[in-house]
Formats: C-alpha cells, sequence, structure tokens
C-alpha cells in the first residue's frame, strides 16, 4: 500500500514533535539524574540550540546530495536515539555532546520536511504546510498528556529502560515498585535544592 508523500512528511513532524517533548516533560528527572542546578542544566540544553543553528546554516547542500527520504530516516531516527538515551546519561558533558548531535540532526530535518512540503504545496496547487505543522502541535500534546499521566505514575525517567533490562519479557508491578523505591531512596539522599518527591509532586 502507497502512502501519499504529505502524509509521511505529516508523520515525520508527529513523531519529532512526540520525542522532543518527551524528553522535554522529563527535565527534573534529567536534572535530578546528572546532578546539575538549574542553570548547568540550561547551559547542558544549549548544546541542541547550537547543533541546531549550526545545522541550518550549513547543512542544505548535504540534504541535496543525501536526498529527502535518506535524509528523512537518518535524522528521524538518529534523533529519537539521542533524544530517548538523554534519560540513560548521568554525565552533563556527555549530555551536551548528546543534545548537540540531536539538535544537528534536529535542524536537517527540519529544513528537509519544510522544503518537501513547500515543493509538494507547488504540486499540488494547495496548502500543506499548516496541516503539516498541525501534526508537530498535536504530537507535543499528545506526548503531555501521556507524560503527564506517567510522571503522576511515578515512574522515573529511565526506570522502564533497566527493568526490562533484568531479565522479564514483561513489566511486572514488583519491578515497577522497586525503580520506585530506588528513586525515593536517591532522591532524599540529595540536597535538599535538589529533591525531587515522585509521588507527591509529580
Amino acid at each position: 500500500m502507497s502512502i501519499p508523500q504529505h502524509h509521511r512528511l505529516a508523520a515525520c513532524f508527529f513523531l519529532f514533535s512526540l520525542i522532543t517533548g518527551a524528553m522535554y516533560s522529563r527535565l527534573p528527572d534529567i536534572q535530578l539524574a546528572l546532578g546539575v542546578n538549574e542553570a548547568q542544566l540550561g547551559l547542558t540544553l544549549i548544546g541542541a540550540a547550537i547543533g541546531s543553528l549550526i545545522s541550518l546554516t550549513l547543512s542544505s547542500p548535504l540534504i541535496e546530495r543525501l536526498g529527502a527520504r535518506t535524509t528523512g530516516f537518518i535524522t528521524v531516527l538518529g534523533s529519537t536515539a539521542c533524544y530517548a538515551s538523554i534519560t540513560l546519561v548521568s554525565n552533563a558533558v556527555l549530555a551536551f555532546a548528546i543534545l548537540f548531535v540531536a539538535g544537528l540532526l534536529a535542524g536537517a530535518l527540519e529544513i528537509n520536511l519544510n522544503v518537501q512540503i513547500g515543493r509538494l504545496e507547488a504540486l499540488y496547487k494547495r496548502s500543506l504546510m499548516s496541516r503539516a505543522h498541525g501534526f508537530w502541535s498535536l504530537g507535543f500534546f499528545v506526548t503531555s498528556l501521556i507524560a503527564a499521566g506517567i510522571r503522576q505514575a511515578g515512574v522515573p525517567a529511565g526506570c522502564s529502560q533497566s527493568c526490562w533490562q533484568s531479565g522479564s519479557s514483561r513489566w511486572p508491578g514488583s519491578r515497577t515498585r522497586q525503580c520506585r523505591r530506588r528513586t525515593t531512596l536517591t532522591s532524599r539522599r540529595s540536597s535538599p535544592s535538589r529533591r525531587w518527591r515522585w509521588s507527591r509532586s509529580a
């Protein structure tokens, strides 16, 4: 079954905003894992902005050379992997480097998607850009709802990864409680300015 190109581009907008929003919704957890204060967390997050600015300025020739499909494949999956891995990192410098790479990929992704949408608009003689960006907004809306539910349930970022790797093909409630207990103990040992209470402040 062939999917129209503008539907595939809209799906790329949706998926990218989905994973980006999921990462930003867990910033308190990421800050706790990195062991940094608010200012240091801000400096870490600048890595994505720097990478994006460089990519938006210099990546156009490379995108033209690779083609729209190859560029979309690399940038969507690559940026998704980078943002997902942030929850497993405990070093701020490494997190900065990962976000820098994610920014490079995100900048190329934005150029690629918007250029292709513009070409399709010229081909079909109708507006497609607003619909595509609507899927971007929809992705953030969906991931916000899901992240709110996960946060309210007290599931820490990266907990699913550690529980999955513990040898079970399912996620039993007992392992979820173990992850919560480990996170609670960690937060109690932290300084007052870095204390996060999953069950009450979520």
